[in-house]
């Protein structure tokens, strides 16, 4: 069995680093991905709130635009409303009018 060990039975310096700084190399490159894909999340998750922050005011405009038009629509339907009695009080006046007419004629003759 042989032995890579030195004379005195201990390895060298340069035994120990080469793997030492392989791992610590492998160390930093993981903990810059995991620092990128912390980053990725963070993105994500603020694109996520921004999306769903958006639908729920696009959907709070929708409610109120459409509050706004039932308004809207309530008052035309009010409006018409009062077109109509006016309209038949304006009928009916032409009624009295042209009555009364007939009667002044009458009268005058």
């Amino acid at each position: 069995m042989t032995n890579s060990l030195p004379v005195n039975g201990v390895n060298s310096k340069e035994d120990f680093n080469e793997p030492l700084e392989d791992t610590k190399r492998k160390i930093d490159e993981l903990k810059q991905k995991i620092d990128r894909l912390e980053r990725d999340i963070n993105e994500r998750d603020q694109i996520v709130e921004k999306l769903k922050t958006s639908q729920y005011t696009e959907s709070s405009l929708d409610k109120r635009e459409k509050r706004s038009y039932e308004r809207k629509l309530s008052e035309l339907e009010e409006e018409l409303k009062k077109k109509d009695s006016i309209q038949a009080d304006n009928a009916r006046l032409k009624e009295e009018n042209a009555a009364l007419i007939r009667v002044i004629s009458k009268l005058s003759k």
